[in-house]
């Protein structure tokens, strides 16, 4: 009973310890099968990829507070129920790590390059990864050669932690929805207002052209000012006057035309193509984030030291 005590004892230091004991605590047992990741063949449903996102959620959390077997359980779960995140494949190997199973770690990397896309930038890295955990494997395999009855003893005794309930599913949530944006409205409005201004100021200035073009024929000169004069006024007198018509009167009215017809082309544009904006801009729910960037960092912060995960799930 004494024996039994002690183990139990000392459990808790074997398992947070494991550097200075330089045995990993909880270390994959001999004869134990690794995880299989089974092959991803489907994509996940909605519902699916919703309770992932949560998984991952409730796993970061135990990460960040070092409850590593915690953590793998979430993330396992995540990857179970969306396995086109094969990023999380690296947070589990990571969580391995630090929970001190090697070969589990190293089973979680060489998934991870097996389901990892071609062109994939971090390949190499993961690469680099997986031989220097190998390598550290090894060296604690030869390590644990000479361990003593009592140090294996506290090696495999159990530990609280490692019982782990399911994780909690995570409640689904609408989606959020997009309306119509202000701007069409603007451009509309502002379409508006020039075809108001472009409309009356065109009718005028045609206006005041005909009615310098009348007031020249009346007379008695055509359309280049050259005049015949009439009963009342002389051909010199009516040259002149015809003139001053058609530099005053007549100029001010085909320029009010002129602008009016540009404030109703532009008008009209604005218009149109605010209606356009309007009906072809995106609305409905916000279509969920494709793809994924996590990873671990490290993190140091008043009252704690260590790493933890950061990214986009």
């Amino acid at each position: 009973m004494r024996s039994l005590s002690f183990v139990h004892r000392l459990a808790p230091f074997a398992v947070f310890g494991a550097v200075a004991l330089s045995v990993p605590a909880l270390a994959q047992p001999a004869g134990t099968p690794l995880t299989v990741y089974p092959a991803c063949t489907t994509q996940p449903s909605k519902d699916d990829s919703e309770v992932a996102h949560g998984a991952y959620i409730a796993g970061k959390r135990a990460f960040d507070e070092n409850d590593y077997p915690t953590a793998i359980q979430y993330f396992k779960d995540a990857f179970r129920r969306d396995c086109t995140k094969y990023e999380l494949l690296n947070i589990i190997s990571r969580s391995y790590e630090l929970k001190g199973d090697k070969p589990e770690a190293i089973n979680a990397l060489e998934t991870y390059l097996k389901r990892a896309p071609a062109g994939d930038p971090t390949i190499e890295s993961i690469q680099k990864r997986l031989e220097n955990l190998k390598a550290q494997a090894a060296a604690e395999a030869s390590a644990k050669a000479p361990v003593t009855g009592s140090a294996s003893a506290a090696t495999t005794a159990p530990s609280a932690s490692a019982s782990i309930a399911p994780p909690p599913p995570s409640a689904s949530a609408s989606p959020p929805e997009r309306g119509h944006t202000l701007p069409p409205y603007l451009v509309m409005a502002g379409g508006v207002v020039a075809l108001g201004v472009g409309i009356p100021l065109a009718i005028v200035g045609a206006g005041n052209v005909s009615d310098a073009n009348a007031q020249i024929a009346g007379l008695n000169c055509d359309a280049n000012n050259v005049c015949q004069g009439n009963a009342q006024v002389s051909p010199l007198d009516a040259g002149r006057e015809a003139t001053d018509i058609a530099n005053g009167s007549r100029r001010t009215g085909q320029i009010e035309e002129g602008v009016g017809i540009a404030l109703i082309g532009v008008g009209a544009a604005a218009v149109i193509g605010g209606l356009v904006w309007h009906f072809v801009e995106p609305t409905g729910p916000v279509p969920p984030q494709t793809g994924m960037s996590i990873g671990v960092r490290p993190d140091a912060r008043p009252g704690y030291a260590g790493l933890s995960i950061g990214g986009r799930f």
